[in-house]
């Protein structure tokens, strides 16, 4: 959710939620923790989401469905 957040992809203003960071030498896209007093706070959406956004280490890939089946094909004639 917060992939489309970012590209505009679901109307919600990202101003008013998340503070970018600026890290310089640095192409990812990168924001603030929001600093949250309570724990009503710190576990809602965005400050969650974004520690969530920092744990991702690899970047995702897609695979076709087809390619899928067919990869599984293949194993299990192996």
């Amino acid at each position: 959710m917060l992939h489309k957040i970012i590209n505009n992809q679901v109307d919600i203003d990202t101003n008013q939620y998340l503070e970018p960071a600026v890290v310089r030498g640095e192409e990812a896209v990168r924001f603030i923790i929001p600093y949250a007093r309570t724990a009503a706070y710190k576990y809602s959406f965005f400050p969650v989401a974004v520690r969530l956004w920092y744990n991702i280490r690899a970047p995702m890939t897609f695979v076709l469905l087809s390619n899928l089946r067919l990869s599984l094909a293949i194993t299990q004639l192996d």
